[in-house]
């Protein structure tokens, strides 16, 4: 009798650790993080003032999705499952931005510092639209911070002072990157540009016209690959 009775505790204390309520931000929170692809990073979500201070249980919050997961501001609509028939519904706000591979500091960055080799570098991080640069790290050697960099923060077009333009009529590398596929051609620019400004580039193989990102001062990454 007394095992028994141990074991129906034991049983009991299990099932109360599995079963709790917790916040309903926390609850969405975790369910719109599994739903995302790994391009997309979830940045903030904002509950109305009359689902903010519900607790309930991670099974009885239904999200109903409109449409596929992107980058911004968007609407979600969920339901709390009530006792009986009785439910809540309420929209939320998500604010989502996309995986991007921009330039970021590898230590804080002072105004009017120089750029050393070693303290730039690409990395993957959540941004927003126009937000980042994506350049080679080299093309900043001996430039000037203009304003303070926090470390690992997307470094904006303000902070450091930027290449100089790369001529009209520059060969250049031409790559494509997709997944694990990388093809490399050459071109011509086919117009004077800055690194980090889209150019159109016309290929030497088949003299087509492209467009292309200018990394450094001679190579273009085809736009839409290498994210």
């Amino acid at each position: 009798m007394f095992i028994r009775f141990i074991t129906t505790l034991a049983a009991l204390a299990i099932f109360s650790g599995t079963v709790h309520a917790e916040p309903l931000k926390d609850i969405v929170e975790r369910r719109v993080k599994s739903a995302l692809t790994g391009d997309l990073a979830l940045v903030d979500v904002d509950l109305p003032q009359k689902l903010s201070g519900i607790y309930t249980e991670n099974g009885k919050v239904f999200i109903h999705w409109q449409r596929a997961p992107r980058a911004g501001k968007i609407n979600l609509r969920i339901n709390i499952r009530g006792e009986g028939e009785k439910s809540t519904q309420g929209w939320v706000r998500l604010d989502i931005n996309a995986m991007k591979l921009v330039l970021v500091a590898n230590r804080d960055l002072k105004a009017d510092e120089v750029i050393i080799d070693g303290d730039l570098r690409l990395k993957k991080i959540p941004v927003r639209r126009g937000q980042g640069l994506r350049l080679s790290p080299s093309v900043f050697i001996g430039k000037q911070v203009l304003r303070g960099i926090v470390k690992d923060a997307p470094i904006a077009i303000q902070d450091i002072e930027m290449p100089a333009p790369v001529a009209r009529g520059t060969p250049v590398r031409v790559l494509v990157i997709r997944g694990r596929v990388r093809v490399e051609t050459r071109g011509i620019l086919e117009m004077q540009a800055r690194p980090g400004a889209v150019v159109s580039v016309r290929l030497i193989s088949d003299r087509r016209v492209i467009r292309a990102r200018l990394l450094n001062n001679n190579t273009v990454l085809m736009e839409g690959t290498g994210r």
